[in-house]
């Protein structure tokens, strides 16, 4: 049975992730992988990054690849220049920036905030900052000929 296409946000699809991320807790700690920032490593890292490319990174380009031009989860990069990433809306719309979602981290409850990368409008990072994720929007902005391109929706 083929499913009937349907638009998803990419704020929705960017919680889905979240979720995912969440209800994977009690089983990381059941195997003893640690996931809390600053004792998570390797085995975690692979597990993140694995979801972000195959929920995130597969929807948005349509495809399952083994390699995407979208930032890569939890990733730092001095420019964004040419490099499509998800970019939070109206986050912190300080002195014309913009942030760039990195990864979602733990404060409170598990991945309850997002560490991003505040750029300015020519792409490059200027500082980083960890914000709270309750009701944050996303965007995804991609490189199209070399223009910038918005999506805030896709088709599934």
């Amino acid at each position: 049975m083929v499913d009937t296409p349907y638009d998803i946000t990419i704020t929705e699809l960017m919680n889905t992730f979240q979720g995912c991320l969440r209800s994977l807790v009690p089983w990381l700690e059941k195997m003893h992988i640690p996931w809390k920032d600053g004792l998570a490593y390797d085995d975690f890292e692979n597990i993140a990054e694995a979801l972000y490319n195959n929920i995130v990174c597969a929807t948005l380009e349509g495809e399952v690849a083994t390699d995407y031009n979208i930032a890569r989860y939890d990733l730092q990069y001095s420019d964004y220049t040419g490099i499509d990433h998800l970019r939070i809306i109206g986050e912190p719309d300080q002195h014309n920036c913009h942030s760039i979602f990195l990864g979602f981290t733990t404060d409170q409850l598990p991945f309850d905030t997002v560490k991003v990368a505040v750029a300015d409008n020519d792409g490059r990072t200027v500082s980083y900052q960890v914000i709270a994720a309750d009701d944050l929007e996303y965007e995804y902005v991609r490189s199209v000929n070399g223009s910038v391109e918005y999506v805030t929706m896709v088709r599934l």
